[in-house]
């Protein structure tokens, strides 16, 4: 459950994972919320505003606009497919968290041209490149 300021539920962290529940069935959606200087970041890959997911999922957007306040930016490019699993978003957040100190706009530009993987050492690079990026 979100407590209603930022400053609480922030801390001395720089992003926070929020598992949207669902009203119509047992899978939710996860976002990642990132606190920079001056508004906060709510990350969904599938590129719905705070207010549109949680009404879509059955819930009160109130609790997580109050936490986003006035200040926010979210990602409008969709980059998960429709027919997806909750997997899928949980590994988009995973993904938005090790690069949470890309610009929005620069890690959307990362899924923008097609990647084709055609030897096990470029399927290996690519499954290791977050774990050798420096933070």
């Amino acid at each position: 459950q979100l407590k209603p300021h930022r400053s609480e539920v922030f801390k001395d962290k720089k992003c926070v994972v929020v598992l949207i529940p669902s009203s119509f069935s047992k899978i939710g959606h996860f976002v990642v919320l990132t606190r920079f200087k001056n508004y906060i970041e709510y990350f969904s890959s599938l590129s719905g505003s705070p207010q549109k997911e949680s009404k879509e999922l059955g819930q009160d957007s109130e609790v997580l606009m109050k936490l986003l306040g006035k200040n926010y930016a979210y990602n409008s490019k969709p980059l998960q497919s429709d027919k997806s699993t909750i997997e899928d978003c949980a590994l988009h957040v995973l993904c938005r968290i090790r690069l949470h100190e890309l610009k929005l706009r620069e890690y959307q530009n990362l899924f923008s041209s097609a990647v084709h993987l055609k030897t096990a050492d470029d399927i290996v690079a690519l499954m290791c490149v977050l774990l050798l990026t420096e933070s």
